[in-house]
C-alpha cells in the first residue's frame, strides 16, 4: 500500500543522476577504435612509400655514381680492351673493360658474381655499390668496333635491411653509351 505524499523510491532513483548506459559507452570506444585504426593504416602506408621512395633514390645514386666513374675513365682513355672470361671481346655481353690511361696506368672494371651469388661491379677489384645491392646480369659492357663505342648496360637488384619499415624487393635499369678515339686496342 502507498502513503500519500510517499515517495516510490524504485521510481524516482534516476531522476537525479546522469550518466551514460554501457551501451553507448561500447558505441564510442567501437567507433574511436575504427577511425583509429584508419588513420593509424593510412600513416602506415605513408610511411612505406617514404622508405621506397628513399631506397629507389639509394639504388639510383649508386647507378649513378658507376656510370660517372666509368665514363669518366672511359673519357680520359689512351686504350680500352673488353673482355669476356680472359679473352677479348668485341661484341656483346663482355664481363670486363681495361682500360689504359695516357699516362700508362691501367684500370678495370669487371662484373663478378660472387659465391653468395651475389654480382657486384668491381674497380680494380673494390666493390662500386653498396652491399645491399646486386647486379642482376655480369654481361654488361658492349663493346663495337665501327662506331667505336663502349656501352655500359647493368640492372642492379636491391633490398633494404636497415629501413624501419620493411621495403619490398626493387630494381633499377642504367644504360649509356661512350664513344672514344684510342677503342679497341689491339694485342
Amino acid at each position: 500500500m502507498r502513503i500519500l505524499g510517499d515517495k516510490d523510491t524504485r521510481v524516482d532513483k534516476r531522476e537525479g543522476e546522469r550518466g551514460f548506459t554501457l551501451f553507448e559507452i561500447l558505441v564510442v570506444i567501437s567507433l574511436v577504435g575504427l577511425v583509429g585504426s584508419m588513420v593509424l593504416g593510412t600513416f602506415a602506408y605513408i610511411l612505406k612509400g617514404a622508405a621506397k621512395a628513399s631506397f629507389l633514390k639509394k639504388a639510383n645514386d649508386n647507378g649513378v655514381f658507376i656510370i660517372d666513374i666509368i665514363s669518366k675513365e672511359i673519357r680520359n682513355a689512351g686504350g680500352i680492351v673488353c673482355s669476356k672470361g680472359g679473352s677479348a671481346c668485341q661484341d656483346i655481353d663482355c664481363d670486363t673493360l681495361e682500360i689504359t690511361r695516357s699516362a700508362g696506368a691501367s684500370v678495370e672494371f669487371a662484373c663478378e658474381i660472387g659465391g653468395d651469388g651475389r654480382g657486384a661491379i668491381k674497380k680494380d677489384n673494390g666493390e662500386m655499390i653498396e652491399s645491399n645491392f646486386s647486379v642482376s646480369d655480369c654481361g654488361i659492357f658492349d663493346c663495337t668496333i665501327s662506331p667505336q663505342m663502349v656501352g655500359v648496360n647493368f640492372v642492379l637488384v636491391g633490398w633494404d635491411d636497415e629501413a624501419e619499415v620493411p621495403v619490398e624487393k626493387g630494381e633499377g635499369g642504367f644504360r649509356t653509351e661512350f664513344k672514344h678515339r684510342a677503342f679497341p686496342r689491339k694485342y
